[in-house]
């Protein structure tokens, strides 16, 4: 880089390469900040349920047999799970109904939800420790939901269900 002294001087352009490196880091500033602003599934689901988002939670085995529903409730409140990961952003999931629900699905009273983005993950056995049910998927924007849900404990976990969530 070439620097002129003086009133009438000039500093002489990056390389192009350099440029091009530039523009880029720039672009996806940009992009970003406009992703930035846009609300998340859950924010935009807040916004119309401000008691609680009303979910309804219907789990199946690998052959599709239902193993039961949960009508929940998804608060504000926050949340406390002995699963890392899930404070300060967690937030408590009261069990309005639980209908024919599974002996594999144990749950206890609540439940604790975390949601990044378009990502869901729910302790289903909020207060509990080392013996988790956890529920993870995807969200979207109609608060629809489909993923797995799975045992993790101190002797390592496994796939238990699939479930399909929707909003009503």
């Amino acid at each position: 880089m070439h620097f002129r002294s003086g009133l009438s001087g000039s500093i002489a352009a990056p390389p192009r390469g350099r440029r091009m490196r530039i523009a880029a880091a720039l672009a996806t500033l940009a992009a970003c900040a406009a992703r930035a602003g846009e609300p998340s599934p859950i924010d935009s689901l807040r916004v119309k349920f401000p008691q609680g988002i009303p979910w309804h939670v219907e789990f199946a085995d690998s052959a599709g047999k239902s193993l039961g529903a949960i009508d929940m409730r998804i608060t504000s409140a926050p949340g406390d799970s002995c699963l890392g990961g899930m404070s300060p952003d967690g937030v408590r999931v009261e069990f309005v109904r639980k209908d024919n629900l599974s002996p594999a699905l144990s749950t206890t009273s609540h439940g604790v939800a975390k949601f990044t983005g378009a990502n869901v993950k729910l302790d289903l056995t909020g207060g509990l420790c080392d013996a988790y049910l956890l529920m993870e998927g995807k969200i979207d924007a109609s608060g629809s939901s489909t993923g797995d849900v799975s045992t993790f404990g101190m002797r390592g976990g496994r796939g238990v269900a699939t479930y399909r969530a929707s909003v009503e």
